[in-house]
């Protein structure tokens, strides 16, 4: 993970990460030793990741209380837009100027996808030029997020009295994190953010977008799936299958019956995983078809639902290619007390904390 260099002892803004899973705040000193300053999580209730309005209460009173309680400095503050609430599409263009391509992809997401622009926040990549059946062509991914949510969250920061000085979509994040992974520019790396509501897939040469896609497939889908077999609640089920507690560290204990169901239940073989690994393998082929002089020379894995290695180790087989886990906190210094820390052990691998970190290391563009 390559970091910026900054003023001795300057530290980043407070990212926010708002996941589907947890609310994140992490602050770094990004210098050539970059150290924590502090790292808090919260876990989404079952009711808020349904309900928008309960959403954004739990986002506000969980801001709130890490502020108060962990050693965050200064009031600026810099946000990823959630990767759920982001519209991911892969646009071929007739090629154009530069400056002609705002325009085209607006024209083509009100016709194609019935879209109005004039109510999205937007940010395209030009992916890369190419002639089919005998046309120049341009590749353009487009970013998209509904103008009144951004704004929502906006506003959210301020009554949480937050100078938001940056917002960014959770894709440049990942590349901003993990940008001494894409140094050799010979191969492609593909990125796959396991989620909870999405899996969302990456395809990056350099600092450049190639390809980027929104899988709906994701850890809440395993969590119903293992609720259904355990008889649990949604938020237990997911405790014991994330965490992989026993019977007797279950909230209110669970009968063998119930464990025996629960150790039948297999994320590897599952139609959830099988919908996710044939998506990715279309992405591949999609890679394959707009850039066939550029291999894909590794994978990386990385998001809250990465953290089972078994699961990594399938998507990587299945797709033959050489994998990694993504974990943005082993280069950081972490001489932080414990205090400085709520719902993360800075000790372990945390693959979920590659948004977060990606934005302390992103520039204010607000």
């Amino acid at each position: 993970m390559a970091f910026g260099i900054t003023s001795k002892g300057r530290v980043s803004p407070i990212a926010i990460d708002l996941g589907a899973d947890a609310v994140k705040l992490l602050q770094i000193v990004p210098d050539d030793t970059p150290q924590l300053v502090a790292a808090a999580a919260a876990v989404v209730p079952e009711d808020a990741r349904t309900d928008l309005g309960a959403r954004l209460a739990f986002i506000e009173d969980s801001i709130k209380g890490m502020l108060r309680n962990q050693p965050f400095r200064g009031r600026r503050a810099i946000c990823a837009i959630p990767g759920f609430q982001t519209l991911i599409h892969n646009f071929m263009v007739a090629r154009c100027d530069p400056e002609d391509i705002d325009s085209l992809i607006e024209l083509q997401l009100r016709e194609r996808l019935n879209v109005e622009p004039n109510r999205m926040i937007i940010k395209n990549f030009h992916a890369g030029d190419h002639h089919r059946r005998g046309a120049a062509r341009s590749d353009v991914v487009c970013l998209a997020a509904k103008r009144d949510v951004v704004m929502q969250y906006l506003q959210l920061a301020g009554r949480c009295r937050l100078e938001v000085v940056g917002m960014h979509p959770e894709a440049t994040c990942v590349l901003r994190c993990f940008s001494d992974l894409l140094e050799n520019e010979d191969e492609a790396v593909c990125f796959v953010d396991l989620g909870a509501a999405t899996t969302k897939v990456l395809i990056a040469r350099g600092q450049k977008i190639l390809l980027a896609k929104t899988i709906h497939a994701g850890g809440d889908h395993w969590n119903q799936q293992y609720a259904r077999a355990t008889k649990l609640g949604f938020i237990e089920a997911r405790q014991m299958r994330v965490k992989g507690r026993s019977s007797d560290d279950a909230v209110g204990g669970v009968r063998a019956a119930v464990v025996d169901a629960a150790s039948a239940v297999d994320t590897i073989d599952c139609e959830v995983t099988e919908t996710l690994v044939d998506e990715l393998r279309l992405v591949l082929r999609h890679h394959r078809g707009r850039h066939s002089g550029l291999p894909i020379g590794r994978l990386v894995v990385f998001g809250g639902e990465a953290t089972q290695m078994k699961l990594c180790r399938h998507i990587a087989e299945s797709l033959g290619i050489p994998g990694q886990l993504g974990d943005p906190f082993a280069g950081l210094y972490k001489a932080t007390p414990p205090e400085a820390t709520l719902g993360v052990d800075p000790e372990r691998p945390q693959p979920g904390w590659a948004v977060a970190t990606g934005l302390c290391l992103s520039e204010a563009n607000l």
